[in-house]
């Protein structure tokens, strides 16, 4: 961030992104530090505390940041879809996507067979 411009111009520069020409990133970039100036210039307190960096809630981290700064909505998908394009972890589960169990069958679905091949109960 170049806060030089702020004494002869009255603007404040961000050099965080790359340099892109694609549309969507461009959006996604203004629209974030838009955000950014708005939770600086409105908020009423701000931490000191570094956050530690754990790659498996890294993605729903910066998810939930996005979302105190206000980015929620349709009309801010893509900010959120391109903000967080190449974050590793999972956005929606802040200790990864749980693993299925092995899905036991139901006791009213399986049918005993017995050694003689016949099912108990059935007559035919």
């Amino acid at each position: 961030m170049n806060l030089h411009n702020v004494w002869y111009r009255g603007t404040v520069e961000f050099r965080w992104f790359e340099a892109t020409l694609h549309a969507g990133r461009i959006k996604a970039y203004l629209q974030f530090c838009l955000a950014v100036a708005a939770k600086a210039l409105n908020g009423r307190a701000a931490s000191s505390r570094k956050r530690d960096f754990d790659p498996q809630s890294a993605k729903y981290d910066f998810r939930v940041f996005l979302l105190h700064l206000g980015l929620i909505g349709d009309e801010f998908k893509t900010a959120r879809k391109h903000l967080m394009a190449n974050m590793p972890g999972d956005a929606a589960f802040k200790n990864g996507r749980p693993k299925p169990e092995d899905v036991l069958p139901d006791e009213t679905t399986t049918t005993l067979i017995n050694e003689a091949g016949q099912v108990p109960g059935l007559t035919v």
